[in-house]
């Protein structure tokens, strides 16, 4: 089985209370490894500001995944994961 996993596409806010950690997604690493004995795991980072959704979307393309995995970090975020997973099916199909 080939499982692609990535981390939602994180955006910075303006707001007076700003945390986010400057890591990837240390869990999606931790579920490949569990995993990756038994099948095919591939992990494509939504995080840096030049990769974005457009590498997911290539990837899904190209390694036309039986699992597709993604992590939201803040709830900010879910309207990109959206918008991830809308593209994702477009070409998915």
């Amino acid at each position: 089985m080939r499982i692609l996993l990535t981390n939602s596409p994180f955006q910075y806010y303006m707001t007076t209370a700003f945390f986010h950690p400057d890591w990837g997604a240390l869990n999606l690493a931790q579920l490949a490894a569990m995993v990756r004995d038994q099948h095919e795991v591939v992990l494509v980072d939504n995080w840096h500001s030049l990769v974005r959704q457009e590498s997911v979307v290539s990837t899904v393309k190209s390694l036309r995944p039986d699992v597709i995995g993604i992590s939201n970090s803040t709830a900010g975020d879910t309207n990109r994961v959206l918008s991830l997973v809308e593209d994702i099916r477009r070409v998915n199909r």
